[in-house]
């Protein structure tokens, strides 16, 4: 009696749960309608989840089938993230960009990665929220800090490559923090303040007006809009970036 009550009677009580949960998001994933591939895949899984109930593996049942749940609702949300990259983006190469990572993450689904589609979920949600996001490049003018700074190139020492100090701020004056990719190492880095890289004419521009007063009166560089991922530049760069100085 002790033993059908310590040991057997939970252990037919999980297995139960493990044979709902199976059935339920098989149940789910039908009801999805999946593509052929996906359903392929689907179905691969649910023979593999009732396979691992039959040998009493519970818990590894369990797991299959909250993959397959899975597999029901990313296509969905795929979709849905998709289209709001469509709706918002304003450039044909950030749509082109939106629609290859929405097509990676079909085929992860295809091939049963379910962690390679949820990744693709999250890279077009940070698409979204980049698009979303509206800011100036105003150039660092600050009694204390560089404006700008120059460097020599490693692969011509009688040259040198000049760099305006610029920082993102918002409308409301948050300064955000960016990944930003510097040409020198090819290193990314989320920073606050980076450099981006301009003639020698406009750098001396600059730094005179610093001079004249210790203030720069045209401190706006960039504009980042709705919709896009470009710059709108208002002084002319080549747009490449350092990072550290």
């Amino acid at each position: 009696m002790v033993y059908q009550l310590v040991l057997v009677g939970p252990a037919r009580r999980n297995q139960a749960r493990s044979v709902q949960a199976v059935e339920q998001a098989w149940r789910q994933f039908q009801k999805s309608r999946p593509e052929t591939e996906i359903a392929r895949t689907g179905q691969e899984l649910y023979e593999r989840a009732k396979k691992s109930l039959a040998d009493g593996q519970n818990d590894k049942a369990t797991q299959q089938a909250q993959t397959l749940q899975l597999l029901a609702q990313l296509p969905m949300d795929l979709e849905k993230k998709w289209k709001r990259v469509l709706a918002q983006a304003r450039e044909e190469t950030v749509r082109q960009q939106g629609r290859q990572i929405y097509q990676q993450g079909r085929q992860a689904l295809a091939n049963g990665r379910v962690d390679a589609a949820q990744k693709a979920t999250r890279t077009l949600d940070q698409l979204i929220g980049r698009l979303q996001q509206v800011y100036m490049l105003k150039v660092v003018s600050r009694p204390d800090e560089p404006s700008g700074v120059w460097r020599i190139p490693e692969k011509n020492s009688s040259a040198r490559n000049y760099y305006i100090i610029v920082e993102a701020v918002t409308p409301q004056g948050e300064k955000l923090s960016l990944p930003i990719t510097s040409e020198e190492d090819g290193q990314t880095r989320t920073v606050k303040k980076w450099g981006l890289r301009v003639s020698a004419d406009t750098f001396d521009r600059v730094r005179r007006d610093k001079m004249d007063d210790g203030i720069i009166q045209n401190h706006r560089f960039a504009l980042k809009k709705q919709g896009y991922l470009a710059f709108e530049y208002l002084v002319p760069t080549t747009g490449d970036a350092i990072t550290q100085w």
